[in-house]
């Protein structure tokens, strides 16, 4: 669960859209899915965020199932429409969406995600591997 919501972190709430600026707290909730498939609320996702021209920053603290899980910042570069990991490229970053791709643990993870400026809604999906199912979702609002 701990290695999903990091991933999550660092992938699907990254930063979504790359004319406007994210530079805020994000709060709203969310699901994940165990190893076991049972599907957990998220009952609490806070986001912290710093976005510059150059790059994103984000700490993450998340309360699934009552356990919670505080996340420290990772920071992706941007370069044109591309997301940087430590030099790699590991997604695109557009107006609106981004599109994220990481392996880690032995595990492919995808996240795609939308910010809707007119609602300050962002909303992020996670898959692992072949399968397209969700292992984990959320939706937040921007607090400046």
């Amino acid at each position: 669960m701990k290695n999903i919501v990091l991933l999550a972190a660092l992938m699907g709430f990254t930063a979504q859209a790359h004319a406007t600026n994210l530079t805020g707290t994000w709060k709203g909730t969310g699901q994940a899915v165990d190893n076991g498939g049972k599907t957990i609320n998220c009952e609490s996702v806070v986001l912290t965020i710093t976005h510059t021209a150059t790059n994103l920053k984000v700490n993450s603290a998340f309360t699934c199932g009552g356990t919670p899980i505080s996340i420290p910042g990772g920071t992706m570069d941007i370069k044109g429409s591309d997301l940087l990991d430590k030099g790699a490229k590991a997604g695109t970053i557009s107006d609106g969406t981004i599109s994220l791709v990481a392996k880690a643990s032995g595990y492919v993870m995808k996240s795609d995600a939308r910010f809707d400026e007119k609602t300050m809604d962002l909303k992020s999906a996670i898959s692992m591997g072949s399968n397209p199912a969700p292992v984990m979702t959320f939706d937040a609002k921007l607090f400046r």
